[in-house]
């Protein structure tokens, strides 16, 4: 087991960080070509990988006929103590994102808004660094429109 900056190896394309992020996620064993149609990556490139996060001792390789099968070592420090944790969180930003949106609401509309929907590339997963984030709200009454519209623009 490497010491010294293992996350460099572990971490360093983004098929193994996919991988080790799916994988964190389910807890099972899975065959490579199965990672790869979850991940949406070749089998090819998924394989490569795995071997390699493998060979790090990042995964667990068991045989199961002419299959194999990969799960997390969790008993390695660097699973345990830092990606797990470091995933779970990764996992939680939407939803902080969302909160973070309506508790800065002014208190002078909150009560005109009936709703608020997230649409386009950040509901897909598939924003860029550059996106922004498209709300759809919906207000009690049309009177409360502009009052809204005004008052949105703070948030």
């Amino acid at each position: 087991m490497r010491v010294h900056d293992p996350l460099d190896r572990i971490l360093s394309n983004e098929v193994r960080i996919k991988i080790l992020r799916f994988l964190c996620k389910t807890e099972a064993e899975w065959s490579g070509r199965q990672i790869a149609h979850e991940i949406d990556v070749s089998p090819a490139a998924c394989h490569k990988a795995l071997r390699e996060l493998n060979n790090e001792g990042a995964l667990l390789l068991r045989s199961v006929g002419k299959s194999y099968l990969y799960r997390l070592n969790k008993e390695n420090l660097i699973i345990s103590d830092l990606l797990k944790p470091l995933f779970e969180k990764e996992s939680k930003i939407p939803d902080n994102v969302y909160r973070a949106i309506v508790r800065n609401i002014p208190s002078l509309v909150i009560n005109d808004i009936a709703c608020i929907a997230v649409f386009g590339s950040i509901k897909k997963g598939k924003e860029r660094p550059t996106s922004d984030i498209d709300l759809l709200v919906l207000v009690r009454k049309p009177e409360d429109k502009r009052k809204v519209e005004e008052n949105f623009g703070k948030v």
